[in-house]
């Protein structure tokens, strides 16, 4: 695949992501896009990953609540691959913390690889308070809190009909993109290795969701509970980047949006995107970019002022 034709796919992507977001935004809903494998983690760097994660999480102040616990934002990640590999049409369900959505799946040559959730709604209360208070004891959060922030969710969901309507063209264009997208991954790889493809996923899923917290192969080795050798080397085999070298490029990628779309410092960016120091920022900004964080986004200011 040329570098023409991945990036006219990047902007299919970007044109996809944008219409999740304006259906959220136009429909006060939770509309998020979740894969079951390695889906959107691509070596051949097709995927736009901040306009990817911009829809990839429910935005409901329960989910967000629940997400900032570190084991159960995993246990998340886990339960969303179980519907990946388990949906086959649209439904309407509740998940494991007690939040009632619609899911609709993405199929491409006749197997689930992803699906579109539109989610925040609460219907049977009962059922969802009996698996908050499981959540609560498991974790140590409050449930008092966890109850409070269920009672803001809708207690109308849409109808089935409309929910179908809407994501259809989104969900169609996502198969199409996601054939081209492992074609470009079939070039570079040998054999499909289904253990390593899910371990790959969770480990990309995890890094583009704590990107900011400090990540090391260790640390990574505990949560997911395989050999530091065998992260590292399934990582390599799989990306052709060691883990470190795509945490920086993850880092990076949120760093040139920031500096593009916000005023704040470079000093405070850094810090946001997990650098510690900004004189190593300023360093691995270079190394990936080719100029320094202040002209990258002078460049910027400037294309926008044309």
């Amino acid at each position: 695949m040329t570098e023409q034709e991945k990036n006219e796919i990047r902007k299919l992507y970007i044109d996809v992501f944008r219409y999740l977001v304006f259906l959220q935004k136009t429909y006060n809903c939770s509309v998020s896009l979740h894969y079951g494998g390695t889906f959107f983690a691509s070596q051949s760097g097709i995927v736009p990953i901040p306009e990817y994660r911009r829809c990839n999480r429910h935005s409901c102040a329960l989910c967000e609540k629940i997400k900032s616990n570190a084991a159960l934002q995993l246990h998340c990640l886990e339960q969303q691959r179980r519907v990946a590999r388990a949906v086959d049409t649209m439904r309407f369900g509740m998940c494991w913390c007690g939040v009632e959505e619609y899911t609709m799946p993405v199929q491409c040559d006749g197997r689930t690889v992803a699906f579109i959730s539109v989610s925040g709604y609460r219907v049977d209360s009962e059922k969802a308070m009996r698996r908050l208070r499981r959540a609560a004891e498991e974790s140590g959060m409050d449930f008092t809190e966890l109850k409070q922030r269920y009672m803001s969710l809708s207690p109308s969901p849409p109808d089935a009909e409309t929910v179908e309507a809407l994501l259809t063209p989104a969900v169609d264009l996502i198969a199409i993109l996601y054939r081209e997208t492992r074609k470009a991954e079939a070039d570079a790889m040998s054999a499909p290795d289904t253990k390593s493809d899910t371990l790959f996923g969770m480990i990309v899923e995890y890094i583009d969701n704590n990107y900011a917290s400090v990540i090391t192969v260790k640390q990574l080795s505990e949560i997911f509970h395989y050999s530091e050798s065998y992260i590292s080397h399934t990582f390599k085999k799989r990306s052709s980047r060691s883990i470190s070298q795509y945490v920086n490029s993850v880092r990076i990628t949120y760093a040139q949006m920031m500096l593009r779309e916000e005023k704040s410092s470079v000093c405070e960016i850094a810090s946001r995107c997990g650098f510690d120091n900004a004189s190593y920022f300023a360093a691995v900004f270079r190394k990936c970019t080719g100029m320094s964080p202040q002209e990258y986004r002078r460049e910027h200011t400037l294309l926008k002022q044309k």
